[in-house]
């Protein structure tokens, strides 16, 4: 039964609620009817996830403007398919003269192509990395697990990496600063820091 579950894992709360008032973000591009924070999201299956408030595939959606949230499954060839349709979304946003806004999450792992075309991208305002014990994710079992393994800790991992790509006029309506960076980096670390508090009063 826990097969898939990685694919469902997801920002916790504390984050996403910093990525709204530092960013405005309002949408997320990979989500599901289980797993969806937001009340506006994309998801895999239109057909079934429409009911449950899904605007579709985000590879299907029209990305015009607005800040959204983008944390692809962590597969090397969708990651880079991803980074690629949000780089020509952001060109397109640039010639209408629309602001456009995307916190990016993917994985930092080592010479992955989809993580160097998005840091080198001439619309990469910034980056934060998350390592060690402040790597925490929403169980991709949330909706079944027991409460004490709703968030996920792992300080082994690798890590994920924060880029937030904006074209100009993005940029100007959601500024990033490294008080920016910083805040976000603080949801993460209260985020883990409720985890090990759950983990020693059990």
């Amino acid at each position: 039964h826990d097969e898939g579950a990685g694919w469902h894992m997801a920002l916790t709360q504390q984050v996403f609620e910093a990525l709204q008032q530092e960013l405005g973000v309002s949408h997320e591009l990979f989500a599901s009817p289980l797993n969806c924070t937001l009340s506006s999201y994309c998801s895999l299956f239109q057909d079934t996830d429409l009911a449950f408030g899904s605007s579709g595939s985000f590879f299907q959606w029209s990305l015009v403007e607005g800040s959204y949230e983008c944390n692809p499954p962590f597969e090397e060839g969708l990651m880079m398919k991803t980074v690629q349709r949000l780089i020509q979304s952001l060109e397109k946003a640039t010639k209408n003269a629309k602001a456009l806004s995307v916190a990016l999450i993917l994985p930092i792992w080592l010479g992955s192509p989809a993580m160097n075309a998005a840091l080198s991208s001439s619309f990469c305002q910034g980056s934060l990395e998350i390592k060690g014990s402040n790597h925490c994710y929403l169980n991709g079992r949330q909706h079944y697990c027991k409460p004490n393994h709703l968030l996920l800790c792992q300080a082994e991992a690798r890590g994920s990496l924060l880029i937030v790509l904006q074209n100009l006029s993005g940029a100007q309506r959601w500024p990033v600063t490294s008080e920016t960076l910083t805040r976000l980096e603080n949801a993460w670390c209260s985020s883990s820091k409720r985890r090990r508090v759950e983990a020693e009063t059990q």
